[in-house]
């Protein structure tokens, strides 16, 4: 299996690149234009960068004096989910290998399937498709600097010695965490659709 480095202290780690690779557009945003291939070609990422991409947002600036171990742990977090998606995998096909359709147990089954949806067609995408894993920011800088708003517009120039530090910053992010986990949890709430890995043209001839 292809695996995408993770630079660390200790030397390098890795995770599964099929799992990094539906991301590589976030990697050329944030890393002025390199695949992640050459990313991977130059030593790989570190944890908070590899989070950055993994969950399609900016390189955290500004939490840079969050230690790289908070990073590992929440990488590592969705590493562990995507696997076990990627074990409830089943197989899809497309006829322009944007849009795919289906869910079934064998690729072959997809192939018989595709045979059937697009007559006339000589070749068809197959591709695996798996469970979304749902992601989200928690959002709790955002909640914090709503907090320093409001309490500066009813004391004005006080409130500027209002003071919130880095780890209870952390805690306010993993209890919302915690929150929208348990919220999904109690409202059965499944996504509707699926990703697509390892998209691949198959003859039909």
């Amino acid at each position: 299996m292809k695996e995408f480095p993770i630079m660390t202290k200790k030397g390098k780690e890795y995770i599964p690149y099929d799992i990094i690779k539906p991301h590589e557009e976030q990697a050329l945003k944030n890393h002025c234009g390199q695949t992640l291939d050459r990313l991977a070609a130059r030593g790989g990422l570190s944890w908070s960068e590899a989070y950055a991409v993994l969950t399609d947002s900016k390189f955290p600036y500004r939490d840079q004096y969050i230690s790289e171990e908070f990073y590992e742990k929440k990488v590592k977090e969705i590493v562990s989910n995507a696997k076990r998606g990627i074990n409830m995998s089943k197989y899809c096909h497309s006829n322009d290998g944007e849009l795919y359709y289906g869910e079934f147990d064998t690729e072959q089954d997809a192939l018989e399937d595709a045979k059937e949806s697009y007559p006339g067609e000589s070749e068809i995408y197959i591709g695996t498709c798996t469970k979304p894993i749902f992601r989200w920011d928690s959002c709790e800088g955002e909640i914090i600097d709503s907090i320093k708003e409001n309490l500066s517009e009813d004391v004005g120039e006080a409130a500027e010695n209002f003071e919130v530090s880095v780890e209870q910053e952390l805690e306010l992010a993993r209890m919302i965490d915690e929150t929208v986990k348990a919220w999904i949890e109690q409202e059965e709430i499944e996504p509707s659709c699926y990703c697509v890995l390892d998209g691949h043209i198959v003859s039909l001839n």
